[in-house]
């Protein structure tokens, strides 16, 4: 134990100790419920990142969105795989470094980092497989018996916008499905906990805009004042 404190400590190792500190404290703070799973946001577009990529602008795209893709990231909350990724690279960086660099040098730690990048990456890829399609399930939230459009939903995500934002949509049976939106061009931006109205479907988004009162009425009296 003494030596993984040691080993956590050392200059090349301490920033991702710093993260792994962070992520315990997310942890803390989502069993108490001050956080939710989608507290940071990010607008993941992979349809357009396909674009991007078949246009030949891959460095546009970038290299994080790229890794997103790689790991099922339009499947599975962002603040869920920063926390599994940090897990895996803080452990396979200790652990390169403590059999394959004891003299502690500076040039070796860098090229460790870079392995134990890609090591957490394909730990990743292989952890976020079978999470990923119980999670678009999940957030898929349309079925036969209870259809998605037409249906009064509340914002999850921070904002609701002409980009990209999650809802949550009552169901009769069960509890309310989670799914990828976007507000209908030239809408106003709905913000968190306000009523939408879905009005259809595109490139795999919902699309919304702002409820009337009438509406949102109407779905409180269908599924309770607390369905949200």
């Amino acid at each position: 134990m003494q030596e993984i404190w040691q080993q956590a400590l050392l200059p090349y190792n301490l920033p991702l100790t710093i993260m792994l500190g962070f992520v315990g404290l997310y942890v803390f703070l989502l069993i108490l419920g001050a956080v939710d799973l989608d507290f940071l946001d990010f607008d993941f577009d992979t349809d357009g990142l396909d674009s991007d990529l078949d246009a030949g602008g891959a460095s546009d795209a970038g290299l994080f969105a790229s890794v997103l893709k790689l790991v099922n990231g339009s499947d599975i909350p962002l603040m869920l795989l920063l926390s599994l990724f940090t897990i895996f690279m803080w452990g396979a960086n200790l652990c390169l470094n403590y059999y394959f660099n004891p003299d502690g040098t500076w040039l070796v730690a860098g090229i460790l980092a870079l392995v134990a990048f890609f090591i957490s990456v394909i730990i990743m890829r292989l952890v976020s497989k079978p999470l990923s399609p119980f999670l678009r399930s999940f957030r898929a939230g349309e079925n036969n018996d209870e259809p998605v459009v037409g249906r009064v939903a509340k914002v999850k995500s921070s904002q609701l916008t002409e980009k990209y934002g999650q809802l949550l949509v009552p169901r009769m049976k069960g509890a309310p499905a989670l799914v990828n939106a976007k507000l209908e061009d030239g809408a106003q931006v709905a913000n968190k906990d306000e009523f939408v109205l879905v009005t259809g479907k595109s490139e795999g988004l919902f699309i919304a805009r702002l409820a009337s009162e009438l509406e949102r009425d109407d779905s409180k009296v269908a599924y309770g004042d607390d369905w949200g």
